[in-house]
């Protein structure tokens, strides 16, 4: 006795090409921000960029310089470096 095939549960080479697909363009993107990220923070420290800052006299509107300028740049810089990695990605 046969058992009707069920095309719900049927794994096909087109799904397992597809999972494939998803797959490289999770690791790729993953990769790419990565990458993005660290190139950023190897070109700018943002202690050192602070500091700087500070021994020129320079400031950051609303923003006390030292540690607080470091901290701004550091979440300024991880906002700008994930949204260009994003756009990089699309």
């Amino acid at each position: 006795m046969n058992l009707p095939e069920c095309t719900c549960f049927k794994w096909n080479r087109s799904r397992a090409a597809h999972l494939h697909v998803y797959k490289y363009a999770q690791t790729h993107a993953h990769t790419q921000a990565n990458t993005h990220m660290l190139h950023t923070y190897l070109q700018l420290e943002p202690k050192d960029l602070a500091e700087q800052l500070k021994r020129g006299g320079a400031a950051v509107p609303a923003i006390r310089p030292g540690k607080q300028t470091a901290e701004y740049v550091t979440n300024t810089l991880t906002r700008m470096s994930l949204l260009g990695s994003v756009f990089l990605g699309e």
